[in-house]
């Protein structure tokens, strides 16, 4: 999927998971700074994806996500590749949809990045763990739903690289502006954070289990999205 499909659909996946829990304004942003640089994150496996479009689209991407795109990029990706194909041969050359776009990948870089933040603040002699850890857990999310949503393309993504050469994909094709399911899918979204943010739901549940009711939003969801894109 393009760069802006992967951010609405991070952002509004992240806020239907969140919105229950968050209660501060700064908790809010750095969970959506999170969201926003996670979504982006994987495709810095391709050198000419968004996380390194530096002020073309009113989307992108601050000179804050080119820098993540180059940690990711030289810092974690490329040296990982290295030891795994010194481990599992030419198959784990560095390509699009590789090693990023694995369970283990999201692992690997979001420990990473917040291993390089830890330290960066240990420099300053800074105390913003909690915040780093709070930021790192949204990376993560973002990414990984980035990960989720290019299953559903005709492409797919190996999650289980490089331990099984098995591809889940599905049938949505990138760039095709004929297939509305990415956009419906965003707009369903859209609604159920719209729902999540009026809080009806103290109408249909009791309010202490209001705060998983996001999560089985959803997993519901995206089930439905999975379904719709034929992903096998």
């Amino acid at each position: 999927m393009k760069g802006s499909e992967h951010l609405v659909l991070s952002l509004l996946s992240g806020g239907v998971f969140v919105i229950p829990f968050i209660s501060s304004f700064e908790a809010c942003l750095l969970v959506f700074t999170g969201l926003f640089i996670g979504s982006l994150a994987p495709d810095a496996d391709a050198k000419r994806s968004a996380i390194f479009r530096r002020g073309k689209d009113p989307l992108s991407f601050s000179l804050v996500t080119y820098l993540f795109g180059l940690t990711i990029r030289y810092l974690i990706y490329y040296p990982v590749s290295l030891l795994l194909m010194a481990i599992y041969g030419r198959r784990c050359t560095p390509r699009h949809r590789g090693l990023l776009h694995s369970l283990a990948g999201l692992a690997i870089m979001s420990v990473f990045i917040c291993i390089f933040l830890l330290l960066g603040v240990d420099l300053l002699e800074m105390e913003y763990t909690d915040q780093i850890l709070l930021f790192s857990g949204a990376f993560l999310f973002g990414a990984l739903i980035h990960l989720l949503a290019d299953t559903c393309t005709v492409s797919g993504i190996g999650w289980l690289f490089p331990f099984s050469e098995r591809r889940w994909c599905g049938t949505i094709k990138t760039g095709d502006k004929t297939d509305i399911r990415s956009l419906m899918f965003a707009s369903t979204l859209g609604l159920a954070v719209l729902f999540l943010l009026i809080k009806p739901a103290y109408l249909i549940i009791p309010e202490e289990l209001y705060q998983y009711f996001g999560i089985l939003i959803l997993a519901l969801l995206w089930s439905l999205f999975f379904l719709a894109a034929r992903v096998r």
